[in-house]
């Protein structure tokens, strides 16, 4: 159990199945504005106006804030809006961005609401082998700049949500503003988005195959993501599938945002640090962006820093940047063993264990890891001495250290670069006590014996994982239900007790 009592606000399927609409966002009588926490524990307001607009006032206490412009309009990149920001006093009791109060900081917060991996997911990947059906002869548009006359239907199953507003796995549905709106009801004193926010990275298909029968007869229907209006790295985008179904998280309490592997500069890397990242906008830098080379303000890595309250302290990685093994999303491919096998004494380190799965690239030599374990190695390393020893710590980290996945029929404690890095750096060595991830999508909670909690909150509206309930038994490790009890990965929109027990 987590040795901290904190709460962890986690959603539950009990207040949104009645809801099944795509909703509707009118324009807003105000900016988006929102406090997110950057290093050295500031406070920093954000307010997102239009491009003709000047930044709004910004008062703390009675006192006048100093407002820049964050970022400025770029139009020709899709970004027209300003970005305006502003550093709040760590101890303000009340301010106002605006015409909108703020949330205020919390010197011992309670109640922390954890969501991520939120982004509605639309990933067409149709470049299957399908034969031909005899009725389809002519060609078909899929998406711009890709054409075919047959489908395969294994490459679009599971990469395409409908907006629908509900939990009804059968609908396909994206439920983040029903789980948005519910933890904001929560009354959290911090809410933590482990990454990922921007999924849709190509527009969605005019046509789909209803199931697999009917896309090898050629039958079509409109796309379950049909009501979706923009898509890629730029404003609208992050309107629809962010800041919209947000705005009532958004002013529930600050935000302590973590960097996800949608973020990462050849994806959503611009509107990361136009909107989220808490830190000045990085240079200029040559990316292939929106699919063609270009120069935009985007940097490949980030420094660790730290968030401090009264009973906790929480370290902020970025590992948003980590070659995955064997394709698809970091080894997922739901190909887990057919028969359980009990491994006692696991421990993830063991490489005999979990089996390290080389690509072309690297292999078990250290010297011959991509560049990212020297760059994990020295991101561990620093955040380890930004840490006080007095004071326990939640790591913060997108992509699990130690969570179990199923890959090639075999289970894989993941992410084994970052366990490298860990473990050359001594991290775990400090006064860390949990790891907080996303990435995986779908609620896990995994302890080894003599080693750190860790959880993974992919579950906050885009595609879930299929689960595996044999691993709790295969790998040895304790892995929570709803009901507390050591079982398999939750899958679904259900969670653990709001509560976990010191």
């Amino acid at each position: 159990m987590l040795p901290l009592a904190i709460a962890l606000l986690i959603l539950s399927a009990s207040v949104a199945d009645a809801f099944s609409s795509v909703p509707e966002f009118p324009p807003p009588p105000a900016p988006p504005v929102y406090v997110i926490m950057g290093p050295d524990s500031v406070p920093i307001a954000r307010a997102i106006v239009d491009a003709t607009e000047a930044c709004p006032v910004l008062m703390a206490d009675g006192k006048m804030m100093i407002v820049t412009t964050h970022a400025e309009p770029d139009p020709d990149h899709g970004f027209p809006e300003r970005v305006c920001s502003g550093d709040l006093p760590k101890n303000y009791s009340f301010a106002s961005f605006g015409p909108t109060d703020l949330p205020s900081v919390e010197s011992g917060p309670v109640n922390f609401g954890i969501i991520g991996d939120t982004g509605l997911r639309v990933k067409v990947k149709n470049n299957g082998t399908l034969p031909c059906p005899a009725n389809l002869s002519e060609s078909i548009v899929e998406y711009p700049g890709s054409a075919g006359v047959c489908f395969d239907y294994g490459k679009w199953n599971g990469n395409i949500q409908g907006m629908e507003q509900s939990l009804n796995p059968v609908s396909n549905p994206w439920p983040y503003q029903l789980m948005a709106d519910e933890l904001a009801g929560k009354n959290p004193d911090v809410i933590i988005h482990v990454g990922d926010f921007l999924y849709g990275e190509t527009e969605c298909p005019d046509v789909c195959p209803v199931d697999e029968e009917d896309a090898t007869k050629g039958f079509l229907d409109p796309c379950p993501c049909a009501n979706m209006t923009s898509h890629g790295d730029q404003w609208s985008s992050w309107q629809e599938d962010f800041f919209e179904p947000s705005r009532k998280l958004l002013l529930a309490a600050p935000w302590i945002i973590l960097r996800g592997n949608h973020e990462i500069c050849t994806r959503s890397g611009v509107g990361w640090f136009r909107y989220l990242d808490p830190r000045p906008m990085p240079p200029l830098q040559e990316w292939k962006w929106q699919g063609a080379k270009q120069y935009v303000p985007c940097s490949e890595f980030t420094d660790p820093y730290v968030v401090t309250y009264h009973d906790v302290q929480w370290l902020v990685v970025d590992s948003s940047q980590v070659a995955s093994v064997g394709g698809g999303i970091d080894h997922y491919d739901g190909d887990c063993p057919t028969e359980v096998t009990v491994i006692t004494g696991l421990d993830p380190r063991n490489e005999s264990a979990f089996p390290y799965t080389p690509n072309s690239s690297h292999g078990f030599d250290p010297s011959n890891f991509p560049a990212e374990y020297g760059n994990y190695t020295e991101i561990f390393a620093e955040g380890k001495s930004m840490l006080d020893s007095h004071k326990p710590v939640g790591l913060l980290s997108h992509r699990p250290l130690y969570a179990i996945t199923c890959h090639k029929g075999s289970y894989l404690a993941l992410d084994y670069t970052l366990q490298l890095a860990a473990e050359a750096t001594g991290l775990f060595n400090s006064t860390i006590k949990f790891v907080l991830s996303g990435h995986y999508h779908l609620f896990q909670y995994v302890e080894y014996e003599g080693r750190v909690p860790t959880l993974v909150f992919g579950h906050g509206g885009t595609k879930l994982f299929d689960g595996d309930p044999n691993i709790a038994t295969a790998v040895g490790a304790t892995v929570l239900t709803e009901d507390g009890a050591p079982a398999a990965v939750i899958t679904g929109h259900i969670s653990p007790p709001d509560v976990f027990p010191p």
